[in-house]
């Protein structure tokens, strides 16, 4: 079993702010901005905070800046399109682990964050978008940022 840790979410160096966590030790996981230009995203004005409101309470200048949500944690998908070290991510096989952490801070508290496990997804399957066609894929990952989002094929 091959086990990979993914750094994901908003930090300092990616939106420039950090997600919260709350004194009982939950968490708001926010996506990094999209920046390539797609317009197609939902914003973090949006996008559902997890206890209320919206993403954008949380960062407000980039209130309606597109969120590049990935990983989605609905059907439990992630997606990669670079070719450097997540490039790897091709090769993994049934069984193996994609475990994601997170720099958030606690609410209120200035500084650095830490870094924590914020969750994992079991691999069930792996296609690379270029061997696959874009209904395939659309099939297969509806809810997938990158298949919602980019043109794949």
């Amino acid at each position: 079993m091959n086990v990979c840790l993914l750094r994901v979410g908003i930090d300092t160096g990616s939106g420039g702010a950090l997600g919260p966590i709350w004194k009982d030790r939950t968490f708001e996981f926010i996506p990094i901005p999209e920046l390539t230009g797609e317009t197609s995203a939902p914003t973090y004005a949006d996008l559902p905070a997890m206890k209320a409101g919206r993403l954008s309470q949380y960062v407000p200048k980039l209130s309606k800046t597109p969120a590049h949500a990935d990983p989605e944690f609905d059907t439990f998908t992630y997606g990669d399109y670079s070719h450097g070290p997540k490039g790897s991510l091709k090769n993994l096989s049934l069984g193996d682990i994609l475990a994601f952490y997170a720099g958030p801070r606690p609410l209120g508290e200035t500084g650095r964050g830490g870094l924590y496990l914020i969750g994992y997804f079991e691999v069930e399957m792996v296609r690379e978008a270029s061997s696959s066609t874009k209904a395939d894929l659309q099939s297969l990952f509806p809810n997938n940022f990158h298949v919602k989002h980019r043109n794949l094929v």
